[in-house]
């Protein structure tokens, strides 16, 4: 059952945490995750961030029933994914939590936009996410030693008797692939906000488990309303950063 938002929820609140969820039905659920700074009489601040296989990626989870991790993509915008929603579900928290929150909002988008965050259907559960993690690393680590010969010695690098290029491993330091599905990017911007949701797979769990640590059911339209048709509100998504585009699917 949604609640609708009244004033009396909003006073003295001016950080909130929100997350979107699409029931798995039909298709394939989602969920993603925004912070909120709302002050009265200056501008309202929304941080919007979304993970997702892409039109590519979900046909290849489709086909091969999501046992391989794919480029997870970012979401250019909120829209979609309100739009879509079946529940909306809001928290308010103090300021520290709300910077926590969007802080880690910028690192999951960070690493999604550099290629290092893999979309697996099963998230860490999937016995190939771990080696499909290390793969990716290794080859990261390989580009980055040919690339270091390259340009100060002009050569080549060793390989070994497979063909593999030998690097000490203090040489560079290669951010790691992740592994995530929405829900688990979702949990980890909820988590360093202090709010423990025990980790599931399906979209569908998330609204009771997140109303038993505090989230209440809102309209959509009244959240909508409050935080995105104010004249003094910004929506912040990762429109502006490379590999981001709008979501068609996720699993």
């Amino acid at each position: 059952m949604q609640t609708k938002l009244e004033d009396k929820d909003l006073d003295g609140q001016q950080h909130f945490i929100g997350v979107f969820v699409k029931d798995t039905k039909e298709g394939p659920g989602h969920a993603s995750v925004c912070t909120v700074k709302k002050k009265a009489g200056e501008e309202t601040e929304v941080t919007h961030t979304s993970i997702y296989p892409g039109p590519l990626g979900s046909l290849i989870n489709g086909m091969l029933f999501g046992s391989v991790p794919v480029r997870a993509l970012l979401a250019s915008t909120h829209e979609q994914d309100l739009d879509e929603s079946d529940h909306v579900l809001l928290k308010p928290v103090d300021e520290t939590a709300y910077k926590e929150a969007q802080a880690t909002q910028r690192l999951i988008e960070r690493s999604t936009s550099k290629g290092h965050t893999m979309y697996s259907v099963f998230g860490k559960f999937n016995p190939v996410a771990a080696m499909t993690s290390r793969f990716f690393s290794a080859h990261k680590s390989a580009q980055q030693t040919i690339k270091n010969y390259q340009d100060h010695l002009g050569v080549q690098p060793p390989e070994d008797m497979c063909g593999i290029v030998v690097y000490p491993n203090n040489s560079h330091v290669v951010e790691p692939v992740e592994v995530h599905n929405c829900t688990s990017t979702v949990g980890e911007v909820l988590r360093v906000a202090g709010v423990d949701v025990p980790e599931t797979l399906v979209p569908s769990f998330f609204p009771p488990r997140l109303e038993n640590t505090g989230f209440v059911r809102v309209d959509k339209k009244e959240f909508t309303s409050r935080f995105f048709d104010s004249a003094s509100s910004t929506a912040e998504t990762s429109s502006n950063i490379k590999g981001s585009v709008s979501p068609s699917s996720s699993l």
